[in-house]
């Protein structure tokens, strides 16, 4: 069974549909007791019936790291990202994590640049707590090279 005959069956149960009928922008939908891999479903599904920018925010950095895994398969890595902090450990301890930025960064841009398309971000409370820059403040400071090459005689 394909990961799209999954959802298909999925998405056609009863309860499935009286989720999705619950699912609105703006809204927020919280889900308790499910099991396995069964969120992933649900969210995975509700993505891409409904489109537009879904934020699971999971308790910490690992759940919202198994998520990630989870949906990965069910949603390809054009419509899932990954939303961490940019520090190792803790803000507190100030060792950035090189790797967080870059993902926060290609995150931020995805959801900036989406044209309303689905799209999924992983994140956790800790991520979401730590400052961006400014839309303004980033449009000043980016630097945009041309680069300009002579034709070929």
């Amino acid at each position: 069974m394909t990961t799209d005959e999954l959802l298909q069956l999925f998405t056609g149960e009863k309860a499935y549909r009286q989720l999705a009928a619950e699912i609105r922008p703006g809204r927020s939908v919280g889900l308790a007791s499910l099991t396995g891999s069964s969120l992933s479903l649900v969210a995975a599904a509700a993505v891409r019936q409904t489109g537009g920018l879904h934020v699971f925010v999971m308790e910490d950095r690992d759940a919202a790291g198994y998520l990630y895994n989870d949906l990965f398969p069910l949603l390809g890595e054009e419509r899932l990202l990954f939303f961490p902090t940019g520090y190792k450990r803790s803000i507190q301890f100030g060792q950035e994590d090189p790797s967080g930025i870059v993902q926060r960064t290609a995150a931020l841009n995805a959801v900036k640049n989406n044209d309303g398309g689905a799209l999924a971000l992983c994140t956790y409370p800790e991520a979401l707590a730590e400052r961006v820059v400014d839309a303004e403040a980033l449009r000043r400071e980016t630097m945009t090279c041309l680069l300009y090459t002579s034709p070929s005689p």
